[in-house]
């Protein structure tokens, strides 16, 4: 999302979106205005920050207590193989899991992980989508003829 901003506070940038087609024009502001809601630090933001390129050590450990506190006997299996695309650690995808559906996600204990998630995953699905049609658009829109 940080191209969202760049695009927004660059003239001419602006202004290739601005001449683009109604679409891209309308793919972009549906951009802006999900980067700049709560929802976009409440699901992105957090996955982002917490989870995927930035473990935060309360959200982990969070998890991890969690997880302890449920089943204080509970074994994993640490899995390698010849590469490590292979390699599976059940306790890490265990702590991963939690902190994402618990603690990123907030899916209350007692519901429908299952539909909760989905509801989560197919509104950042659709944000995905609309990102690739404004992308395709601007460049398609910005790029025909040219060499």
């Amino acid at each position: 999302m940080k191209i969202v901003e760049e695009i927004e506070n660059d003239t001419e940038l602006r202004n290739a979106v601005d001449a683009s087609g109604s679409f891209t024009r309308i793919c972009f502001a549906k951009l802006v205005a999900f980067r700049d809601s709560k929802e976009y630090e409440k699901i992105m933001g957090r996955i982002r920050n917490n989870l995927t390129f930035h473990y935060d050590p309360k959200t982990i450990s969070s998890a991890l207590q969690t997880l302890v506190n449920k089943n204080p006997e509970a074994r994993g299996s640490l899995t390698l193989g010849d590469d490590p695309v292979n390699w599976f650690c059940e306790p890490g995808d265990m702590v991963g899991d939690r902190a994402a559906v618990r603690e990123i996600f907030r899916v209350p204990e007692g519901a429908d992980v299952r539909e909760e998630v989905d509801k989560i995953v197919t509104r950042l699905h659709a944000i995905v989508q609309t990102f690739g049609g404004f992308a395709g658009g601007l460049i398609w829109e910005n790029t025909r003829g040219r060499p």
